[in-house]
């Protein structure tokens, strides 16, 4: 009986010193590349600015562009003329459907729609928006909250009587 329980102890002394070699291994600073970024440590005294999350979101807000801007256009093919955007924003987002855009060269020569799709950053907007099924128009503009430069195309039918070009526009009335 005193042998099965010395030969039970040595067995299992054995087992656990094979697994604690295998799990176990000096580390190196080298180890360190190879760390899995999900599942590290951390620790500190004291929290100091730079230590919290926000040093990871370096990254700048979007711009105000909520409201209506309205300012100049150049088309290639039909001249000055008028443009309005009116934006509803959601964060980097436009609002799909609610804001709109109206360029007006004359009483003959014009195109209006929803913005479908709109995205904003720090100092820039893009949109595409819609007229009709055969029109659609995609624009692009840099600037700060007082005032916006871009260019723009339009795209399907209407793309081949309006050639695209350039607009400027400020905060201002609808």
């Amino acid at each position: 009986m005193k042998l099965r329980k010395t030969l039970a102890i040595v067995v299992c002394a054995g087992v656990l010193s094979a697994t604690a070699l295998v799990s176990a291994h000096r580390a190196y600073a080298q180890d360190a590349n190879d760390a899995d970024s999900e599942a590290g440590a951390w620790s500190a005294d004291e929290l100091s600015p730079l230590d919290s999350d926000s040093e990871l979101n370096t990254a700048k807000p979007p711009l105000d562009v909520q409201g209506c801007w309205s300012g100049k256009v150049h088309d290639r093919a039909k001249g000055t003329g008028t443009i309005t955007l009116a934006l509803q924003q959601n964060g980097t987002q436009l609002v799909k459907g609610v804001s709109g855009f109206s360029v007006f060269w004359d009483s003959h020569n014009f195109a209006h729609g929803p913005i479908v799709k709109g995205s904003v950053g720090s100092n820039h907007i893009a949109f595409k928006g819609t007229a009709t099924a055969k029109c659609a128009i995609n624009a692009s503009a840099t600037g700060n909250a007082n005032k916006l430069n871009g260019t723009y195309s339009f795209h399907k039918l209407c793309g081949q009587a309006f050639k695209g070009g350039t607009f400027t526009v400020k905060p201002g009335p609808c």
